[in-house]
């Protein structure tokens, strides 16, 4: 009790350390506004979105930074221009520096919730961003409760969501006062040959595949996982029918599971490296999560999504193929239980009954017509 009580004395006094110190700061013509996340790759991606949707909107001077806590975020997004994104930094650093924003906003539990904002200043520079704080303002008390209990509340968040006809991608922008519409926010590979040699590939020639997600239980295995028998009956099917195009997986690490004849190249890429073989796959074919968003901002081709717990209607991207036996479970279980991640809210066992009834051979006829298609389109 003790040792929290002297934290929380030493935030205060940084956080007004912090204050005092910037009050001598010049203050010029420019607003200083900070973003602060947390989350996976995918979580980053829409919120960046989300932030350069808000740059485009405020029409005034303005330098926003980026505070995050993924420890990829500079290889993901090339801000070497620095057209609309003045810097990133670490989210723990932010106590250290937040006296010199005139805005603070944090994308909590999804949405924006604001943090700091100099009143003076924001009304005095941007009439039209003082009445977006006050807005989600007033969001904030209205939606207390959803707020404070993230992540546990994600659920509820995505069902409020699809109640203002959001999704996850326009979610941060709940109150529709940016226009965010679709993700279009475009990240960069550099050294694309060079890449696709290392590994012996050709563009658009080769299928990747990946089984991985972020969970908050580092323990038990997703159940946003498709089962490792369904990859290896899939892979043999693909490779019947196309014998000539290699099919890599990627992931963080290797494991010993069994996933058929594949090139397996976990924990063997770059993250760089990793953005380039996502980029010229004629397909990719993963769990929802990380991956999709990140294809979806490299080249915007298609992705066959395997759906689990997780909802199509809020995290599917139109244009792919996102697969989810709905005759098993018509609605979506995110958060319904605190281990919604690792036990079926509907058998109570592990696995998720949704992905265990998507068979292989179905997920082939799903895809065969786009690899017939693709391969005709090489051919000529």
């Amino acid at each position: 009790m003790i040792g929290g009580d002297v934290m929380k004395l030493i935030k205060k006094i940084t956080l007004w350390g912090s204050r005092i110190r910037w009050v001598f700061h010049r203050r010029d013509e420019v607003l200083d506004v900070a973003f602060v996340s947390s989350g996976g790759v995918g979580d980053m991606l829409i919120f960046m979105n989300t932030i350069k949707h808000f740059h485009d909107w405020l029409e005034v001077p303005v330098r926003i930074d980026y505070y995050h806590r993924a420890k990829t975020i500079r290889e993901l997004y090339d801000n070497r221009d620095g057209d609309w994104l003045h810097g990133q930094y670490d989210a723990k650093t932010l106590m250290f520096r937040e006296g010199k924003y005139d805005l603070v906003i944090e994308y909590h539990a999804r949405y924006p919730w604001i943090l700091r904002v100099d009143k003076r200043r924001i009304k005095t520079m941007s009439i039209k961003l003082w009445e977006f704080v006050k807005q989600y303002q007033r969001f904030a008390k209205q939606h207390f409760f959803l707020l404070r209990r993230s992540p546990e509340t994600d659920g509820l968040s995505c069902n409020l969501a699809l109640i203002e006809g959001k999704n996850r991608v326009t979610q941060p922008d709940i109150l529709g006062i940016l226009g965010v519409n679709s993700l279009t926010l475009s990240i960069s590979t550099e050294n694309d040959e060079v890449v696709l040699k290392k590994f012996n590939l050709l563009k658009n020639s080769f299928i990747v595949i990946n089984r991985s997600v972020d969970s908050y239980n580092k323990e038990a295995e997703s159940n946003k996982l498709w089962p490792v028998d369904h990859y290896r009956v899939l892979s043999s099917l693909i490779q019947k029918a196309h014998q000539s195009m290699p099919i890599i997986l990627v992931g963080p690490e290797k494991t010993t599971d069994d996933f058929g004849s594949v090139r397996d190249v976990r924990g063997e890429t770059s993250f760089s490296e990793l953005k380039v073989l996502l980029k010229h796959a004629r397909l990719l074919i993963a769990p929802e999560g990380g991956m999709v968003h990140m294809r979806k901002a490299l080249s915007g081709a298609v992705s066959c999504v395997l759906f689990g717990p997780t909802s199509v209607r809020f995290y599917g991207y139109e244009g792919n193929l996102n697969l989810s036996v709905s005759k098993v479970c018509e609605e979506h279980c995110e958060w319904v239980t605190e281990n919604w991640q690792c036990v079926c809210s509907k058998s109570g066992k592990p696995g998720c009954s949704k992905l265990q009834s998507l068979t292989p051979e179905s997920v082939f006829e799903h895809i065969k017509p786009l690899l017939e298609e693709d391969a005709q389109n090489v051919s000529d």
